[in-house]
């Protein structure tokens, strides 16, 4: 008999601990002393993937973002954890409650539209 722990997990498969949606949201990233136009183009409660030309942070940055919604800047702290050409992955840190309810707005929002 097996049991969910003697399985071993897939390398080609993702685990992921929260479901991501598709979104497109426009965003300004700053690193450092850097600031450029952006977009959120998937989100979850733990993270989100973040599309920039101007720049891409290096894996392991700390960076803020802001999505404006209904005129409010919302601000999410992150770390890079990937990094592609035009792309980067983040996950979120900073407190759990704050964090949860502007990413609700976030998602309400989205499945309005």
């Amino acid at each position: 008999m097996h049991s969910p722990t003697d399985e071993k997990k897939d390398p080609g498969r993702e685990h992921r601990q929260f479901y991501r949606r598709k979104v497109r949201f426009p965003c300004e990233v700053k690193w450092e002393f850097e600031t450029a136009k952006a977009e959120v183009t998937d989100l979850s409660f733990g993270g989100a993937r973040i599309t920039c030309t101007e720049f891409v942070p290096p894996t392991g940055a700390d960076i803020r973002f802001k999505v404006v919604y209904e005129g409010e800047a919302l601000w999410f702290d992150a770390r890079v954890m990937h990094q592609h050409s035009d792309f980067f992955g983040v996950k979120f840190y900073g407190a759990p409650v704050e964090k949860s309810m502007k990413l609700l707005r976030l998602f309400c929002a989205y499945l309005q539209d």
